[in-house]
């Protein structure tokens, strides 16, 4: 099964409040992740990092959650420092009441809002591949901006 699912088990399963010293909860040097269109101040913001296709969606290299208490204009802002360049990809959970996955209803469709790096066009619950969603980075300073979906 293909479902949108594979890629938030290990992405829920990994992740725990971040308290990285290496991430900044606002704009800054480094790889910066613009999280739009959150819904709510309701529960964590869950984070999968991936290095390379052969991690997606497996093994995450690095995963993160927030809280959204730095939410503003239902956007949440945090910078990555000392990421090295290369190809990477990202997926992220709206994980409303912080239950470590994503809910569903009617079996398939995700209940809780979802969205990928390069924002691909999400119109029914199958995983994007790769080489959709990863992009690349020269090691200085990006944004990369992700829209979260709800269906």
């Amino acid at each position: 099964m293909n479902c949108i699912l594979l890629i938030f088990y290990t992405l829920v399963i990994h992740c725990g409040v971040n308290t990285n010293d290496s991430i900044q909860k606002q704009p800054g040097k480094g790889l910066t992740v613009k999280i739009k269109d959150v819904r709510n101040h309701q529960g964590l913001v869950r984070i999968g990092f991936y290095y390379d296709r052969k991690e997606f969606t497996d093994n995450p290299s690095g995963s993160y959650a927030f809280r959204k208490d730095t939410l503003s204009s239902n956007a949440l802002v945090f910078t990555l420092k000392g990421i090295p360049a290369g190809t990477y990809a990202i997926s992220v959970l709206d994980d409303e009441d912080e239950d470590n996955k994503m809910d569903y209803r009617m079996v398939i469709w995700p209940d809780e809002g979802f969205g990928f790096s390069n924002n691909p066009m999400i119109n029914r619950p199958v995983k994007p591949k790769y080489d959709d969603i990863s992009f690349d980075y020269n090691g200085g300073d990006m944004i990369v901006e992700i829209v979260i979906v709800y269906f």
